[in-house]
């Protein structure tokens, strides 16, 4: 605008129609700001629009690509899947499928999805409790923590998360699912004091293991004996 502004002022003093030339200027400048404002609540609607169809698209190609030969393919279908969050509601049975898989890195991503998916992927469950008990640490911990997400709590989950607070890999993600659960999870009570009573111990012993000092160790120790006093003298 500022151009044509300097060019009309030229023509005003020099050009034979200079107040025309001025009032061609400003008039466009106008115009062009009047479609702007109309049309930016335009794109504005079309725009989720335009996103949601691309994911209606996207869907489907990548639950196929779920059965790719290659497996990279397969862990990048699950984590584009885990990306989608709810809206990938639909692929729930075809992830179900994909856990059984041989890779690690599909595997997790699957998971990861399911959780992502969230309370709409409960019917992957039965399976996700089965792989609580698979034989590498992080499979179960990622599954923990993905039971955590999706809920709710039942009388297959609750059991099942306690029972992974003993495990030494999968037991923090357990505890974090319980919590996630809140007051639902309350008869879980019991069995987290006992894991945090557990922990004590450990960090007990290795902050006193000769030549070996942890002062991280020592203050997450002192730290839980202070919140244990807290709690004795709630109590009375």
């Amino acid at each position: 605008m500022a151009v044509d502004i300097w060019d009309a002022s030229v023509r005003f003093f020099s050009g034979p129609r200079p107040t025309v030339y001025l009032l061609e200027c400003l008039l466009r400048e106008v115009f062009f700001m009047r479609s702007a404002v109309l049309l930016t609540p335009l794109y504005l609607f079309w725009l989720p629009l335009t996103v949601s169809g691309q994911e209606d698209k996207t869907l489907p190609i990548l639950v196929q690509q779920l059965k790719d030969k290659d497996a990279e393919t397969r862990a990048r279908a699950a984590r584009g899947l885990g990306s989608l969050g709810a809206e990938a509601k639909s692929a729930v049975p075809a992830l179900v499928e994909a856990l059984k898989d041989d890779n690690f890195d599909v595997r997790s991503y699957t998971i990861d999805a399911l959780g992502r998916i969230g309370p709409e992927a409960k019917a992957a469950v039965p399976a996700m409790l089965a792989l609580l008990k698979d034989k590498d640490g992080k499979i179960r911990s990622f599954t923990a923590a993905a039971l955590g997400q999706i809920g709710p709590v039942t009388k297959e989950v609750l059991p099942a998360l306690v029972e992974a607070l003993k495990d030494a890999e999968a037991g923090p993600y357990a505890a974090n699912a319980l919590g996630r659960f809140g007051a639902q999870a309350k008869e879980a009570i019991p069995a987290l004091a006992a894991a945090l009573r557990n922990l004590r111990r450990a960090l007990a012993q290795l902050r006193d293991e000769p030549g070996h000092p942890l002062p991280a160790a020592r203050e997450l120790v002192r730290a839980l004996d202070l919140r244990r006093q807290h709690g004795h003298r709630d109590a009375a």
